[in-house]
């Protein structure tokens, strides 16, 4: 009986590791042409659009999110369930269409939350450290590649 439930929880941790590890997002790098360089973990699905950064570390200057759909939309983002402050940079193509700087994070749970909309349709957002985009001097017109 001790054997059979130690099987059990082994095959429990076993199942969770592999879970943790296939849940990990995959990681990928934005490089700014003539700029900086963000090591980014892409947003691709629903779920992880969803999630976004909320309950999300804070990001150092050279992390971010890429949030990628296969064609350009008006989309609307929030910052509901995030801790820190970010930019958001709207890209369209791999050119910068729009910044958004310094967009606070709620102060509770119970804040009438902002929407943010990008200033035409697009098929990529960026979120990274708020004062990102002002520090490396990223602008309306910049363009960037995404890397594997």
């Amino acid at each position: 009986m001790k054997r059979g439930l130690f099987l059990i929880i082994v095959f429990l941790i076993v199942v969770t590791i592999i879970f943790l590890i296939m849940r990990q997002s995959v990681q990928s790098t934005v490089q700014f042409v003539d700029g900086p360089t963000v090591a980014v973990e892409i947003a691709d699905d629903a779920s992880e659009q969803t999630q976004g950064l909320a309950g999300h570390a804070p990001l150092d200057d050279q992390q971010g999110m890429l949030f990628v759909w296969p064609n350009r939309e008006a989309r609307t983002f929030w910052m509901k369930g995030m801790t820190f402050a970010i930019d958001i940079i709207w890209i369209a193509d791999g050119k910068v269409i729009g910044i958004e700087t310094n967009v606070e994070s709620p102060i509770d749970d119970d804040d009438i939350l902002k929407s943010y909309f990008p200033p035409a349709p697009v098929n990529m957002v960026l979120e990274v450290a708020a004062g990102f985009s002002q520090r490396q001097n990223i602008n309306i017109g910049d363009r960037l590649t995404v890397f594997p």
